[in-house]
């Protein structure tokens, strides 16, 4: 298996500087056509993808979802995961499953877990206990959607519209179950 390429490979190969490469497979800078064209030439054909945490910690923006319910396994959940994957994908989003198998400690785990991944996004179906650590997401301003389950008298959460509009009605068609959002 070959190693992956990176920016200082890029750089070795083009004879040009690191902070050249950079510019130009970010479209920074005034940087030739020539050396520009040599630089994306290599990194196209080397297979070239950038590192999507280094990407995330710069821009904060990664470009991931956690989805955190019961059990993934199950057709109501497994169902709407793919889904959300389905539509999460048409804008350039990923999804982290995660299950916690209704155990409350499991459920706290996943929430910390996701937000040292720094995902841009929480959908979540709610326990009972989890309502502190989802107001936490909530107050450091991180969108949250509550699925399948909401917290009575919460402060209201944020939803970005990104892939909901369609889950929603898909969802919606295929199960007769409770899908609540606050915060719209």
């Amino acid at each position: 298996m070959m190693k992956k390429i990176s920016i200082k490979d890029i750089a070795k190969l083009t004879d040009t500087s690191i902070t050249t490469v950079s510019f130009v497979l970010n479209g920074k800078g005034r940087i030739s056509k020539e050396i520009s064209k040599k630089i994306l030439d290599v990194a196209q054909k080397n297979g070239y993808e950038p590192n999507r945490m280094a990407v995330g910690l710069r821009t904060g923006v990664s470009k991931v979802i956690g989805l955190i319910v019961e059990s993934i396994g199950g057709p109501f959940f497994g169902e709407m995961a793919k889904v959300i994957e389905e539509e999460a994908e048409k804008d350039g989003y990923r999804i982290i499953y995660c299950s916690t198998n209704n155990n409350l400690q499991k459920g706290k785990d996943m929430i910390r877990m996701l937000s040292q991944q720094l995902v841009d996004g929480y959908i979540i179906t709610p326990m009972k206990g989890l309502e502190k650590d989802i107001q936490n997401l909530v107050d450091n301003e991180k969108p949250v959607v509550l699925i399948d389950g909401y917290f009575p008298g919460q402060a209201s959460l944020t939803c970005w519209l990104i892939i909901m509009q369609a889950l929603i009605t898909r969802l919606i068609v295929l199960y007769d179950r409770d899908i609540k959002i606050s915060g719209w």
